[in-house]
């Protein structure tokens, strides 16, 4: 199937159901998961640069958005959500896709970890699942932002080319320009 079709065929299963409220557990729940996701992501970055990058190990880096929303009441949090919806800063499917693409990125989580404790094969039969339903979430994200699978790739490997002229070096995994990525990045 090419990209063009999977985005068309994949949006037939979109829900258009946000309901993001006032309900106090929902909302603190809400707060919680966003600020926990920023925070642990940002930890398995930071162990993903160690691991395969080699660069030295920080767990105390500050991050701003963990601290803006520890701050932040967790209904003033859903009246910023719903109000930079209806201005139209981002929209449900936005929403939907970030938060599934959390979801489903733990399953696979899941499926390694259980893999390594039982000492036995990957299930790649939910690997692949697993994987398509990520495929179905950036779907959704891309199509929310008017975009395609074609031009992230595209737009992907044109930063990586500028981070690895050549091949991958940790020299310049380690050192990258930023600022020249943003470029390339805005097109």
């Amino acid at each position: 199937m090419d990209n063009k079709t999977y985005l068309n065929e994949s949006a037939r299963s979109v829900s258009g159901y946000f309901m993001l409220t006032h309900e106090a557990n929902s909302s603190l729940a809400f707060k919680h998961a966003l600020k926990e996701v920023i925070l642990q992501g940002s930890r398995v970055d930071e162990l993903k640069r160690a691991i395969f990058y080699g660069k030295d190990f920080n767990i105390n880096h500050k991050m701003p958005d963990v601290e803006a929303l520890a701050d932040i009441n967790a209904l003033a949090l859903v009246d910023k959500f719903n109000l930079g919806r209806s201005k139209g800063h981002f929209n449900a499917d936005l929403v939907h896709g970030v938060v599934g693409v959390i979801g489903e990125a733990s399953e696979l989580v899941q499926a390694l970890t259980k893999s390594v404790l039982a000492e036995e094969p990957i299930d790649r039969v939910n690997v692949i699942e697993e994987a398509g339903d990520l495929l179905w979430y950036i779907a959704l994200i891309l199509r929310s932002v008017d975009s395609t699978f074609d031009e992230a790739m595209d737009i992907n490997i044109a930063k990586l080319r500028k981070r690895f002229p050549g091949q991958f070096t940790q020299e310049h995994a380690l050192n990258r320009d930023l600022e020249g990525e943003r470029k390339i990045l805005e097109g």
